[in-house]
């Protein structure tokens, strides 16, 4: 029996969870107090940043685990 793709390869997890940290960071990192607290209360530039570059990373993992071919 052939394991699936998600156990056999790590990468794709890690890429998997960097990617939705990252989407949630940029997408409702207004909203959500949480967020703010833990950016002490920065701007949203510095939000929707850090949440681009870790979605970018995310992206890049899935890449290199060939989530993509």
């Amino acid at each position: 029996m052939m394991e699936s793709q998600i156990t056999a390869n790590p990468l794709l997890i890690i890429g998997i969870l960097i990617f939705f940290v990252g989407m949630l960071i940029f997408l409702v990192g207004k909203k959500c107090f949480f967020l703010r607290w833990f950016f002490n209360d920065r701007s949203m530039f510095w939000q929707l940043f850090y949440g681009l570059i870790l979605v970018i990373i995310g992206l890049f993992f899935l890449y290199f685990s060939g989530a993509f071919s």
